[in-house]
């Protein structure tokens, strides 16, 4: 009886409507993504949202925040809390495309002792495309070679967009094939229930 309770959530769920993937995670490397050589993807129109998402494997993440001033020189001056630093960890970034221009956005809470602390002041961004383009990611440095670590962000549409899109999704018409597989498994519940009784 489990096999087929199982069996059934299965079909189920392989007639749920799911929407393309909306959201693009990006890897901002501090010293090659540079407003010289940024890291340019193609985006399509819409509404979205960058948010500072720091290293997860899962997700293929690769940085938390970055440091001007490399490993070999990690920190120094920094407050009790890690704070306050004159070399160490920051979360600055620029966005752009021809569309929307520029958005930089500074270090955000200022230099820190970890990047893991810079991480935790990164704020996100948002901008609109009225049609399909390119859209610009890079560190905010004059000097890279010395760079480490990076940014790393999640890209999305923004989620009232998502949910019209499901909503264009499941007013689609079924393809035959779904539909005979469907049929054929109501035959085999309605034969097993009979068998039952």
């Amino acid at each position: 009886m489990n096999k087929l309770k199982t069996s059934i959530w299965l079909a189920v769920l392989l007639f749920i409507p799911f929407s393309a993937a909306n959201a693009t995670i990006i890897n901002v490397n501090a010293k090659i993504d540079t407003k010289y050589n940024p890291l340019g993807i193609s985006l399509d129109a819409g509404s979205y949202d960058v948010t500072p998402i720091g290293k997860d494997s899962n997700l293929g993440s690769l940085f938390n925040a970055w440091n001007p001033w490399g490993k070999w020189r990690d920190y120094r001056g920094c407050d009790a809390n890690g704070e306050n630093c004159t070399n160490g960890w920051i979360n600055a970034y620029s966005v752009g495309s021809a569309e929307f221009g520029t958005i930089n956005l500074g270090a955000v809470g200022g230099i820190f002792k970890t990047d893991v602390q810079a991480l935790a002041a990164a704020v996100g961004t948002s901008f609109t495309l009225t049609a399909p383009a390119v859209v610009k990611f890079w560190v905010q440095d004059s000097y890279y070679t010395d760079n480490t670590g990076g940014m790393s962000f999640d890209v999305s549409l923004r989620q009232v967009q998502v949910q019209s899109q499901i909503q264009s999704d499941s007013s689609a018409v079924p393809e035959p094939a779904s539909v005979a597989l469907l049929g054929l498994g109501l035959l085999g519940m309605s034969l097993i229930r009979r068998k039952q009784s």
